[in-house]
């Protein structure tokens, strides 16, 4: 077992939802498991490294469709009653 190996252990030991190739990218960042560590309590895991969520783009789609399937279907349920 490597010596990266075995400092993910001691992180997976302390927070285990997260996986160990994370982990370890972390920790080739911070060179710490202190610091590693901190970051996962403190919302910072990862920052500054390839996986960082702050490069992470959401695409969000607004579609004037949706807005038509909701009209049609209160107008719809107005006939019903």
């Amino acid at each position: 077992m490597s010596d990266l190996e075995e400092l993910v252990d001691q992180i997976l030991a302390i927070d285990s939802t997260k996986s160990r190739d994370d982990i370890a990218l972390d920790l080739k960042h911070t060179k710490s498991v202190e610091a590693t560590v901190n970051r996962i309590f403190d919302g910072q895991f990862l920052n500054g490294t390839d996986r960082d969520p702050s490069l992470s783009a959401f695409v969000i789609l607004d579609s004037d469709e949706e807005q038509e399937i909701i009209t049609h279907s209160v107008e719809k349920n107005k006939y019903v009653s």
